[in-house]
Formats: C-alpha cells, sequence, structure tokens
C-alpha cells in the first residue's frame, strides 16, 4: 500500500481479535466493508499525489525559466513582454495544455472521492463495536459537509474553484474566496487525511492494546 499501510494493518488486528472474541457491537460486515474503503482510499491518496506532483514540478520549472528570463531583461535593459513573447514556444513545452486538463479533471474527481470514502469510513469506525463514537476528523467531515454536499446549507457563495500543485499541502477545494474562507477554509488534502490517519490509528491501537 501507498500511504495507508499501517492504518490498515492495525484495522487488521482488529477483525482478527474480534474474530476471536467479539466485543459487543462489533460487526464483521461493517469491518470488511471498512477495510476495502482503506484500500480505495490508499489508491486515491497515490493518484492524487501524483497529479499534485505533475503540477508542483510544472509550475517549479515555470518559475525557474521565468527567473531567468526577468534576470536577464534586467541585465540587458530589455523589454520584458516582448521576450517573454518570443519565448511562448518554451512555455508551450512545459506547459502542455490538454494533458494538464486531463490531469487537473482526474486528480478533482479522485480528491472528491477520497472526502466521500473517508466520510463513510468515519462512520463506520463510529459505530463499530469497541471503537465508538468518540472518533473524529475535523478535516474530513467539515470538507464533506460543507464543501461538498451542504454547501448552500453552510452559506457559502459557491465558485469553482480548484488548487493544486502545492506538494507538502495537496489538493485545496473551493478556495480563493474571502468570505468563504471566513467561514471554512480546506487546509489540503494531505494535512486532512495525516488528521484521519493519526486519528484512526490512535483510535485502533487503544482498542488493541
Amino acid at each position: 500500500m501507498y500511504y495507508f499501510d499501517s492504518t490498515y494493518h492495525l484495522y487488521e488486528q482488529y477483525k482478527k481479535i474480534n474474530i476471536q472474541k467479539p466485543v459487543v457491537g462489533f460487526q464483521i460486515g461493517y469491518t470488511i466493508d471498512g477495510l476495502e474503503i482503506l484500500e480505495q482510499l490508499d489508491f486515491l491518496y497515490e493518484k492524487v499525489t501524483i497529479a499534485n506532483n505533475y503540477f508542483a514540478e510544472q509550475n517549479e520549472e515555470l518559475t525557474k525559466r521565468i527567473e531567468t528570463w526577468t534576470l536577464y531583461c534586467i541585465e540587458n535593459n530589455i523589454d520584458y513582454l516582448p521576450y517573454r513573447l518570443e519565448k511562448r514556444d518554451e512555455l508551450s513545452k512545459i506547459y502542455n495544455h490538454y494533458e494538464s486538463m486531463k490531469v487537473l479533471f482526474e486528480a478533482k474527481l479522485y480528491t472528491e472521492m477520497f472526502y466521500y470514502k473517508a466520510f463513510r469510513l468515519r462512520n463506520i469506525i463510529r459505530y463499530s463495536g469497541g471503537l465508538g463514537k468518540n472518533f473524529e476528523c475535523i478535516g474530513i467531515r467539515n470538507i464533506r459537509n460543507i464543501l461538498l454536499e451542504h454547501p448552500e446549507k453552510s452559506g457559502f457563495i459557491y465558485i469553482y474553484n480548484f488548487g493544486l500543485g502545492i506538494k507538502d499541502i495537496g489538493p485545496i477545494l473551493k478556495t480563493g474566496n474571502p468570505e468563504n474562507d471566513e467561514k471554512f477554509k480546506d487546509i489540503g488534502l494531505f494535512k486532512n487525511a495525516t488528521e484521519f490517519k493519526i486519528n484512526l490509528e490512535k483510535i485502533l491501537t487503544d482498542f488493541i492494546n
């Protein structure tokens, strides 16, 4: 597995313990579904990471080229805009519009699916014997409820926006509106997934020990 390997093994231990001596409220069906969803989340996380890195590396290359051209123009007292127009063919080699749109489409789809699947697993854990309703992941819950499922009930001004390409943060949904950001701001899929992983592993470890 790509990201949730340790989480999956803990969840497997939870299943084995309860098959041998089930606690009150344990349901094998929930647990099997939960393990499958965790595999799906791992798949989605990997796909999103690849897409995010694609844009991050592209942005880094574009930034380097533009900085080089800007410095060249300053040192040689050249008008920047006409010079950049001369370099547009180089930019098109770095930024493939068709490929970028394809990657962007898939990244947004995988990102939204990640949150829906993670929220489903959140609910399974909350109704699993020995784990219980204390399990929570605020980032996953709020993204699903506020940004994806019920933005109109949250008083959000609905805008189409999707941020991608920052390596440590990952995809960000519906950014760029100050009024929305005052109510709730997405901190990025990677950070929300980390909170989810840490909280889930803690509650599974507490049960096992």
